[in-house]
């Protein structure tokens, strides 16, 4: 966006939301044994005891903003000066929440409440945030690159 005559400000802001669920169960399994076991009788491959429901939900959120200024000027038409600064800031949150129970009572009915083994949960929750800005001077001599001045924080 220009300003004034010589000076433009850009800016730009970024937000992110991502939210996420999974649902998954393990399912008792039967089978027969055809390596040398007796295949006219079914096995359990995977007994109900093993069996399970699980969740999890997350959530992510970041944005980040983005803003410089420029400004080019000349003295006497002969020195020209070009000015910018600018600055970013970007922050972030995640989360997680986790469940899971063993021994479904019904293998078409995967629920928690209907589950009748051991229950575990677990999560996490973090945050982060940076930030920077910076500074640059171009100076010139009738259109000849003479000096340069950056700082970076």
């Amino acid at each position: 966006m220009k300003v004034m005559k010589g000076l433009t400000v850009n800016a730009d802001y970024t937000f992110n939301v991502m939210n996420g669920f999974n649902r998954t169960s393990a399912l008792p399994v039967t089978g027969y044994n055809s390596w040398g076991g007796d295949i006219r009788t079914p096995i359990e491959l995977v007994p109900a005891s093993k069996s399970y429901v699980y969740r999890d939900s997350e959530r992510d959120q970041s944005y980040a903003l983005n803003i410089y200024a420029n400004y080019e000027f000349n003295l006497a038409q002969k020195h020209n000066f070009n000015v910018m600064v600018g600055g970013n800031a970007e922050e972030g949150e995640n989360e997680k929440s986790t469940s899971k129970r063993l021994g479904l009572l019904d293998p078409n009915l995967p629920e928690f409440n209907l589950a009748t083994g051991d229950q575990t949960v677990g999560g996490f929750h973090n945050e982060w945030g940076a930030c920077g800005y910076f500074a640059r001077i171009n100076y010139d001599y009738k259109g000849i690159w003479l000096f340069r001045i950056e700082r970076t924080l």
